[in-house]
């Protein structure tokens, strides 16, 4: 089952208008990151979006990354 799901996220992050290009602030190589990032609908009053990346990037609550594809910078909190 869990590797269902990580080929359906794949799949989606390859797909999706929604796949994006994310990259750590801190990063050392530079090398953009695979993701899907999608608005948060419960909170409308203040830009919140929700990330969804592979485990394996190494992305927590306080990690800094810039958005590739639109060139803002975010924050990641709980």
């Amino acid at each position: 089952m869990i590797k269902d799901k990580r080929k359906t996220l794949d799949k989606v992050i390859l797909y999706s208008y929604q796949g994006a290009k994310v990259r750590k602030l801190d990063s050392e190589n530079g090398q953009a990151d695979p993701a899907l990032i999608n608005p948060n609908k419960v909170k409308q009053d203040y830009d919140d979006k929700i990330l969804s990346i592979g485990y394996e990037y190494n992305y927590k609550p306080g990690t800094i990354f810039e958005w590739l594809n639109t060139g803002t910078y975010w924050l990641i909190y709980l």
